[in-house]
């Protein structure tokens, strides 16, 4: 779970009531809602604290833990960030990571290129400032939003940035949810309404 914002928990802690869950990776900062922790315990699910450099199986290769939180805190700025390698194709998951979180990832992998972006922070003006944008260099740009959100997701500044760089944008208000697919070495992309 990248971190413990409504948007992104849902109803994680009811599923729990109805399914097993044998493990939950949190980050550090997470450990500070109470609640949220209380209801794993009481839920009997085990917690594991992701640390940079963990790795999550997935397809043939792995998702590795970029950062595991950068201000202890709990917000934004401590969501969990994953980075894979798929079938030729670089994938970086950043969870609400905003600006001051895009900088410091930058000053720990500066040579960071990355072929598709689930874009931080729903698109809010927030997050996917220029230069974290421009160094690393995506293709593809994913934006996880709720239509006609409360907030106003994706800021038009945001989406601005993306079209300067020439990046194609999916969006899940217009399209639905989107599946990657890959069939015979490529990458598809299907979206469910």
């Amino acid at each position: 779970m990248t971190h413990t914002d409504a948007d992104h928990v849902g109803d994680f802690l009811n599923l729990a009531d109805k399914i097993k869950i044998k493990e939950i990776w949190v980050s550090p900062g997470e450990l500070t809602n109470n609640h949220f922790v209380e209801k794993l315990k009481k839920a009997n699910i085990a917690i594991h604290i992701s640390k940079v450099g963990d790795k999550i199986p997935i397809f043939d290769s792995a998702l590795q833990v970029l950062s595991n939180g950068y201000t202890g805190k709990g917000d934004n700025n401590d969501s969990i960030v994953t980075y894979g390698n798929f079938y030729h194709t670089k994938f970086l998951f950043t969870g609400d990571l905003e600006q001051e979180g895009e900088k410091e990832l930058l000053r720990n992998y500066p040579k960071l290129k990355v072929d598709v972006l689930k874009v931080g922070h729903h698109g809010s003006k927030t997050s996917s400032n220029h230069d974290f944008i421009k160094e690393i260099n995506p293709k593809l740009a994913l934006i996880s939003v709720g239509k006609e959100n409360r907030y106003g997701h994706p800021n038009q500044e945001t989406l601005e940035t993306l079209k300067k760089y020439q990046i194609r944008i999916l969006r899940t208000d217009q399209k639905g949810a989107l599946k990657l697919m890959q069939i015979n070495q490529q990458w598809r992309i299907q979206t469910v309404r």
